[in-house]
């Protein structure tokens, strides 16, 4: 996540820690200077796609375990990701 405007309570977290789906807020664009993986050639960074989501304005996660219920569009399903850090499920 870029740095710009992440608010500090990410900055510490090295890893997601959680085997819950997460939902992410930015802009969606094509940014042709990444290029992708392909077979015999990885790229550096390592990625699997050109496409991304750039800046990450909000990342959340779900109060619940699986994707299929965890709707998009249901705002009440989905924590702030520091919020979460911060709770019991997320200091496992």
């Amino acid at each position: 996540m870029s740095p710009h405007f992440r608010p500090n309570e990410w900055s510490e977290v090295t890893h997601f820690g959680t085997d819950r789906p997460m939902r992410f807020t930015g802009p969606l664009l094509f940014d042709a200077n990444h290029k992708a993986c392909t077979v015999g050639a990885r790229a550096k960074p390592p990625r699997i796609a050109s496409w991304e989501v750039h800046p990450i304005y909000k990342a959340e996660v779900c109060k619940n375990k699986t994707i299929a219920n965890c709707s998009a569009s249901n705002n009440s399903l989905w924590i702030p990701f520091d919020a979460w850090v911060a709770s019991e499920n997320g200091g496992q």
